[in-house]
């Protein structure tokens, strides 16, 4: 008895439901790498680009500290306008990459806890300094060089964990990179050499 409904595919149709499987199998691989890869490189844009951005505005931190420092003592011992213009100009660059670093923190990327602590400690000595509008006396420091070291060394060592994180996520990169691409090739040798044994068969 023939069985009612049966439908008996030729040798045609079956190389063809074969090929559209292997042609399924085979884009569906690179579509999966090419949207791991996209996503690989898009957390590492965002990461490397602030930890580049953190880098550069620390030197300029950096820089408008020791500015601070040289001018005030120029100003202090020559008594010269100029010298405390320049000290300004190193306050206010401090001042605005500190602030620029800090604003980079969001819910995927987290500053280093050193940023904040030094933001919070510079703010209260220059809050300590303007109570009741008199600023700093004459002839005083506008900080103590203690103080001041403690604060170069805080630049320095969140600057240096920022370029190991640098290095860190590009070694990750490259190593994903690496592993998605092999991942990838053994995809499509997998479904070239199941298309061909099922063709075979």
């Amino acid at each position: 008895m023939k069985k009612v409904g049966s439908v008996k595919l030729g040798i045609r149709q079956k190389l063809l439901i074969l090929f559209f499987v292997f042609v399924l199998i085979f884009y569906g691989t690179l579509l999966v790498l090419f949207t791991n890869t996209q996503k690989m490189v898009g957390i590492s844009e965002q990461i490397v680009s602030k930890n580049n951005q953190v880098s550069g505005l620390s030197k300029i931190m950096y820089e408008g500290l020791l500015s601070m420092e040289v001018n005030d003592k120029k100003y202090r011992l020559l008594n010269k306008d100029i010298y405390q213009e320049y000290f300004e100009e190193g306050k206010q660059n401090f001042e605005s990459s500190l602030k620029k670093i800090l604003r980079l923190e969001t819910l995927d990327y987290s500053l280093d806890p050193a940023w904040h602590k030094l933001s919070q400690d510079y703010n209260n000595h220059m809050k300590a300094l303007t109570i009741g509008d008199e600023g700093v006396a004459e002839g005083e420091k506008w900080a103590p060089e203690e103080k001041i070291n403690i604060w170069l060394e805080a630049i320095t060592t969140a600057r240096q964990k920022n370029e190991q994180e640098i290095e860190r996520s590009l070694l990750e990169i490259n190593n994903k990179g690496k592993l998605s691409v092999r991942n990838g090739l053994i995809g499509m040798g997998i479904t070239i050499i199941a298309g061909l044994a099922a063709a075979i068969f």
